[in-house]
């Protein structure tokens, strides 16, 4: 464990991170300056040179933490920390994510509405996602890492999700070839298999699945 922190003695681990741009076909590069904090909290740090900081969080319970930088899309993490560990991260620039957008006629930068991502690894193929309790856009990534409202589950590319989502708390149903895959980040769902994912105005909420 990594201590306590906040009012209380709230024992905490540590989540170190690494933040890189996300670049299709790009090298790894850190991004400097990141500001990464606990949702609506002051429990803040900023990654350094190396793209590298250590943010204590609450364990056993549903936490959430935001990433933002200027000139690049702010993002919404959600987990349940058990023990230390790491997070890698990859941050779209702004106009990546106008470009995005535009290929499912949503505008952006998001007003009103938040997003949903959810990334599987081993770029699994024929993952299906769909949003139980409110209504949203859905998307799937394709072979070329852009976002396309014609494919019906998940490609080479990895991931799918939905935009135009209100601000809230939401159950996504996980279905096709990701029943078997484990949830790294993101919150159990209500029903075993399911996942649960805040959205916030103006956020891109992601979750990722570990998937054999």
């Amino acid at each position: 464990m990594g201590g306590s922190a906040g009012t209380g003695g709230v024992d905490t681990a540590s989540v170190t991170f690494f933040v890189q741009p996300f670049v299709p076909g790009g090298g790894i590069e850190p991004l400097e300056g990141v500001e990464i904090c606990e949702t609506d909290t002051t429990n803040c740090v900023m990654t350094d040179a190396n793209g590298n900081a250590v943010l204590e969080l609450p364990v056993d319970q549903e936490v959430s933490y935001t990433l933002e930088k200027e000139g690049y899309a702010s993002y919404l993490d959600s987990a349940i920390i058990s023990a230390p560990t790491e997070a890698l991260v990859g941050m779209a620039t702004v106009q990546r994510f106008a470009d995005m957008y535009a290929l499912v006629m949503s505008p952006y930068p998001m007003e009103g509405t938040g997003s949903i991502f959810i990334d599987t690894t081993e770029a699994l193929v024929g993952a299906t996602f769909e949003l139980l309790d409110t209504t949203g856009k859905a998307f799937y990534r394709d072979e070329d890492l852009n976002f396309s409202l014609d494919l019906t589950a998940t490609t080479s590319g990895g991931g799918g999700g939905f935009v135009e989502v209100s601000p809230g708390v939401f159950q996504v149903g996980i279905g096709g070839t990701a029943e078997s895959c484990e949830l790294f980040r993101g919150w159990p769902g209500d029903v075993e298999g399911d996942i649960k994912v805040p959205v916030r105005e103006g956020y891109f909420s992601r979750a990722i699945l570990v998937c054999p």
